[in-house]
């Protein structure tokens, strides 16, 4: 069975990236599911599958953890995933976002510590 799978897996990573979704994390779910198949076997690569397909884009939400300094992914059954787990096309967005506030702090500080100076 697990021949199967990895035969499965192999032809659906050969299908043009039009007819696929793009994967969430950077480990994509067919590189985990293959990866365990040839590792564990096939019931653990099924479990494997089942887990990460449940966190398929039901709905998740994106946030920064001031704590650690890094994004963190909650996903809708309320598991968390860190930057380092997620695709860089998730997390793009947010980044540019964080950068321009943090460059907008950055210069009203400069503009503040401007004014004090002239006072």
């Amino acid at each position: 069975m697990r021949w199967v799978l990895i035969l499965f897996i192999r032809i659906y990573r050969r299908l043009p990236d039009r007819l696929k979704r793009r994967c969430l994390f950077k480990e994509t779910c067919s590189e985990l599911a293959l990866r365990v198949a040839s590792e564990e076997g096939f019931l653990a690569a099924c479990r494997v599958m089942r887990f990460r397909f449940s966190l398929c884009r039901p709905a998740y939400s994106v946030y920064y953890d001031h704590i650690i300094r890094d994004w963190q992914v909650e996903f809708a059954n309320r598991t968390r995933a860190s930057s380092l787990e997620i695709a860089d096309f998730v997390l793009e967005p947010y980044n540019r976002l964080l950068n321009q506030a943090l460059e907008r702090s950055q210069s009203e500080a400069c503009l503040e510590e401007d004014n004090s100076k002239n006072r």
